[in-house]
């Protein structure tokens, strides 16, 4: 009789734990803003809206396939490999995962397919986007990334930035460069889907 009732005490403190750890995480993540809409072409050449990704955790950053810096976009894209891993099955249903071209131009559908498949990406719940010049600079500006163009014209990204954004569409983390971790932002993600 004691240890039956010990066990349902054991399991009330338990529920209670989950349920103060679950409010936790949604206080230490305040809503920072509605993040931006946006209409870009994939890998595959097929249109993605923001918008229609609201039944999923979103992380946004950017990138280009020929950053010469091997701490700027190939990180992110590796930080990116990690953290699809690390979500396995049953959070990649409900995450997506998307790196933004600083370069339309060059980094057309098929190079980013090609720039995907490179890093071993499974296209299920990753996107690489491309657009116009025009879409992708109303992204960059949107979203606060400075973007330069070097004399050769190529870009230069004066700012980074990665960003999860929950199943309503705002904006709960920013991180500033590659100032974050794939298994810090799985915590966040885990913490935005339970």
């Amino acid at each position: 009789m004691i240890k039956t009732e010990l066990r349902s005490l054991v399991g009330i403190l338990a529920f209670v734990c989950l349920a103060i750890l679950v409010s936790s995480c949604e206080e230490q993540l305040p809503v920072i803003g509605k993040a931006p809409d946006f209409e870009l072409i994939n890998q595959d050449n097929k249109t993605v809206r923001l918008s229609e990704l609201r039944d999923r955790v979103v992380v946004i950053s950017f990138m280009y396939i020929k950053c010469p810096m091997a701490n700027m976009c190939p990180l992110t894209t590796k930080q990116f490999k990690t953290l699809q891993e690390s979500l396995g099955d049953e959070f990649n249903k409900k995450v997506m995962l998307l790196l933004i071209t600083f370069d339309p131009e060059a980094d057309v559908p098929g190079a980013l397919k090609k720039y995907g498949e490179l890093y071993g990406a499974d296209f299920s719940n990753w996107n690489f986007l491309t657009g116009s010049q025009e879409a992708i600079d109303k992204v960059c500006d949107d979203y606060g990334i400075i973007v330069r163009e070097r004399e050769h014209g190529d870009v230069i990204p004066d700012s980074i930035m990665t960003f999860v954004i929950d199943q309503k569409g705002n904006t709960r983390k920013e991180y500033l460069g590659n100032n974050w971790d794939p298994e810090s932002v799985k915590e966040i993600i885990v913490g935005l889907i339970d």
